[in-house]
């Protein structure tokens, strides 16, 4: 996974600097996207597994005239599981991870070709998190403090095809809300 991840950034770096290069030119000052996506975490905790899940997310942004940037504010859901045969013999179901995060967001744009932009960009904010890495099972009972609202930050890159984004993140929270995330997304 970190060869492909490593494959696909020298790829992106490589061809921002043998490419002609465009000046991105956003067609408003204010946009809207929308996008779904799924997440995997790798933090097995006490588990045997992960499994993926389903991730969504809705995102205001400010793009800067002049400069290839955009400033945001970006709210995100995510639900994936975690199993072992342990908590499936004992209650018959995984144990379900949801969170909800806003944070803020920075964007910079390098434009390919009229039609094509590649992009890096962060956010930072907060989470509200159903489980967190204070979550327990001891002999079929679980337990958690729960509801925290620990600080998020989210490294990203992608691509930008005419309205179509496809966003690679990795979502980094408590150890048991990190995970990285795939979105497509439509910019409005």
């Amino acid at each position: 996974m970190r060869r492909s991840l490593l494959l696909l950034f020298t790829l992106m770096v490589s061809s921002v600097f043998s490419t002609k290069v465009y000046s991105f030119e956003p067609e408003r000052t204010w946009g809207i996207e929308v996008g779904v996506g799924a997440n995997c975490a790798f933090n097995k905790m006490f588990y045997d597994y992960t499994r993926m899940g389903l991730s969504g997310y809705l995102e205001g942004n400010y793009y800067a005239q002049g400069i290839p940037m955009s400033f945001g504010l970006h709210a995100q859901a995510d639900g994936f599981s975690r199993e072992s045969a342990q908590t499936i013999a004992n209650s018959g179901v995984g144990s379900s991870f949801f969170s909800y995060r806003l944070m803020l967001t920075s964007n910079y744009y390098w434009s390919l070709n009229p039609t094509t932009t590649l992009f890096a960009g962060a956010g930072a904010g907060i989470a509200h998190c159903r489980r967190t890495e204070d979550f327990k099972y001891n002999e079929g009972v679980m337990s958690d403090t729960g509801n925290k609202y620990p600080f998020t930050f989210m490294p990203r890159i992608g691509v930008i095809t005419r309205r179509v984004k496809y966003t690679l993140s990795y979502v980094y929270g408590d150890s048991a809300n990190s995970f990285l995330c795939l979105h497509v997304g439509y910019m409005f």
